[in-house]
């Protein structure tokens, strides 16, 4: 018993890291208790007071959305870094900064309820449960649109939201991936796409292109190496292997990239404050016409349980 204790001593910063990927899954905090719940609902507090319309000049709005965005950093980031820097199990605080991050398992939960829903044909139920959660309008969903928005959001969680905490906590700590998912998470608080956001929300969209760049491009980078033996013949022009990462189109690119390797379906037009946008549609040859976000949950595990071998052995050597 005791040799036991004394490896697991060894290997502390190993179990404390696995421990939290553990236990986001076995043991999340429910959605409307968590502290980036209550980011986003203080963010849009924070936007109703300093943005309250579009009649300002549009240098104004980006000026007062970069300073929202620089005071909600602020805020969210200083306070856990200072008590970070006092603690003396700076080990044991990251790994619980970590667990928090990762944050995917109340959408999964909720996603497999959406799924069962739009299977019972209760699809106002599916809409209303997908609205809380995606920024865009979806209570005129069909049944094929519940299921795609809810697959590209599941798809987004996992490979921007999930594996970007995951990838800055390996590579620079977890303060870094602490400032990483506060930034992804007042992007999607004052979406772009829309126009009352467009100017104020440029700031944290161009903020997350930036520090998202290196985790999609190595995403990308494995996606690619799949892709290649599989040759699969998408409907859509594959993505080129040196195109940019920090492209404002990093979600069309992802899209495109996770539809050769997978049998899903991502990508149909949005609407936005009644506004219909078009979008490139991705489909693999195989996508199913039923069941896609259970099938994009199931395949994103695959893709999850990958990058998580690609990744230990990078922790190993740089976080020991």
């Amino acid at each position: 018993m005791e040799s036991l204790w004394q490896t697991l001593i060894d290997h502390e910063p190993l179990v404390l890291f696995l421990s939290a990927l553990i236990l986001e899954r076995t043991l999340p905090i429910p959605a409307h208790l968590h502290p980036f719940v209550a980011l986003r609902h203080m963010a849009l507090l924070l936007a109703k007071r300093v943005h309250p319309s579009l009649q300002r000049a549009r240098s104004q709005q980006r000026i007062s959305g970069l300073l929202a965005l620089l005071l909600m950093l602020l805020l969210w980031f200083c306070v856990p870094a200072l008590l970070y820097a006092l603690a003396e199990l700076k080990r044991w605080f990251g790994a619980i900064i970590l667990w928090l991050c990762l944050f995917s398992q109340p959408w999964l939960t909720t996603a497999t309820h959406i799924q069962q829903a739009v299977l019972r044909k209760q699809k106002q139920l599916a809409r209303s449960r997908v609205q809380f959660w995606l920024n865009r309008e979806c209570m005129q969903l069909s049944s094929l649109g519940i299921e795609k928005a809810a697959s590209e959001h599941t798809a987004l969680r996992l490979t921007q939201a999930w594996w970007g905490v995951l990838f800055w906590f390996v590579v620079a700590g977890p303060l870094a991936a602490l400032a990483y998912r506060l930034v992804y998470e007042l992007r999607y608080a004052w979406p772009a796409e829309y126009t009352h956001w467009r100017d104020f929300g440029a700031a944290g969209f161009g903020l997350f292109t930036l520090v998202n760049g290196l985790p999609h491009a190595l995403l990308r980078m494995i996606l690619q190496l799949i892709a290649k033996p599989l040759r699969t013949r998408s409907t859509h022009t594959a993505v080129p292997i040196w195109s940019n990462p920090f492209s404002p189109h990093q979600n069309m690119q992802l899209f495109a990239l996770l539809t050769q390797v997978f049998p899903l379906a991502l990508g149909s037009p949005v609407k936005y404050q009644g506004k219909r946008y078009p979008r490139t549609r991705f489909s693999h040859p195989n996508a199913p016409v039923q069941g896609l976000i259970q099938q994009s949950i199931r395949h994103l595990a695959y893709l999850q349980c990958l990058l998580f071998c690609v990744v230990l052995p990078a922790f190993v050597l740089l976080r020991y």
